[in-house]
């Protein structure tokens, strides 16, 4: 037995490529191989003692033969030369994800109708987020279960936690700026919800407009403006449905009736907004002062602009879904 794993050694150790490699592990190793062949004559034989060492002889050729065929692998990656120049090679070009197409889009939509960007931290403390934006400590927003919390404190002692809203931003423009005040902000917020619709973490445009005399109807022509542009359409089914915000009164949500797609024949909730609550305005100390906010879901809109059904597909990292809408 000790010859036979001599003579078979020595051979294997005397090729000199890939393919007596593969070529000689089928002689030695496959059903029908010479090892087997060696095998099936010990156990007609009986001879046990010997088919313990056949065995034992398998096991290392085949650790052996597994051994370089890796050592050989390597050594052709080693040795091979890319060509740099062949158009083969060519790096592909990376693209814009669809979000942010649409905060692109967004940005240059209230750019157009003479709107400043303004951004706020994505860290707020609860004094801003809820009770300057006219949130009791009741609402059921402040819960543990729609806000995540940060068990840490500001410098004020306020509690600190992720922003719920791009409302926020209102607040820190507001407390140092003076009418007209014509802004908007696009940001992440985070609330504790995740469903088909609704991601812990979603991105938010949310407006403001303060002035003397702003009313309702400014609101509804600002909005639907915006709504025309993004989708690129002249015409919409749209209705204002009353509702509350704490922030604003009164407050409006905003339907859209989709005539085709996955959201066919249904009246779909796209946003809310309303006039800026009067007690927020005399908190900041603004007089005979009137104006409008509304914020509305990046994701959202965006899902009903491409037909998707399902928000979690944006972070997926999935290139065949994303290669659809560069």
């Amino acid at each position: 037995m000790k010859n036979i794993y001599k003579l078979i050694l020595l051979k294997i150790l005397n090729y000199n490529n890939i393919k007596d490699i593969k070529n000689n592990k089928k002689y030695f190793l496959s059903k029908k191989g010479y090892i087997n062949k060696k095998i099936n004559y010990i156990y007609k034989n009986k001879n046990i003692n010997n088919l313990k060492t056949i065995n034992n002889i398998k096991k290392k050729i085949f650790f052996i033969f597994n051994f370089l065929n890796k050592k050989y692998i390597i050594n052709i990656h080693k040795n091979k030369k890319i060509n740099t120049i062949n158009k083969k090679y060519k790096n592909k070009k990376g693209n814009i994800h669809p979000i942010t197409i649409s905060c692109n889009k967004i940005k240059e939509i209230f750019n157009l109708l003479g709107f400043k960007e303004f951004n706020s931290p994505e860290i707020e403390n609860e004094y801003i987020n809820f009770t300057l934006l006219n949130s009791p400590k009741n609402h059921p927003s402040r819960s543990l279960n729609d806000t995540f919390y940060i068990n840490i404190f500001d410098k004020y002692k306020k509690n600190l936690l992720l922003r719920t809203h791009m409302s926020s931003m209102q607040i820190r423009y507001m407390k140092f700026n003076k009418i007209p005040i014509k802004i908007f902000s696009i940001g992440k917020v985070y609330r504790r919800d995740n469903d088909l619709t609704h991601s812990p973490m979603f991105h938010q445009v949310e407006v403001l407009y303060l002035d003397k005399n702003i009313n309702i109807s400014n609101f509804k022509a600002i909005y639907l403006k915006f709504l025309k542009l993004f989708f690129n359409k002249k015409k919409f089914n749209i209705k204002f449905r009353i509702s509350y915000f704490p922030f604003t009164i009164p407050s409006l949500e905003t339907d859209i009736y989709f005539k085709k797609g996955i959201f066919k024949k249904k009246w779909i909730e796209i946003s809310g907004g309303g006039l800026v609550h009067p007690k927020i305005l005399k908190k900041l100390k603004f007089k005979n002062i009137s104006g409008f906010a509304f914020g509305v879901g990046i994701e959202r809109i965006t899902m009903f602009k491409y037909n998707i059904n399902n928000i979690n597909l944006f972070y997926k990292n999935n290139l065949k879904f994303l290669k659809n809408y560069y």
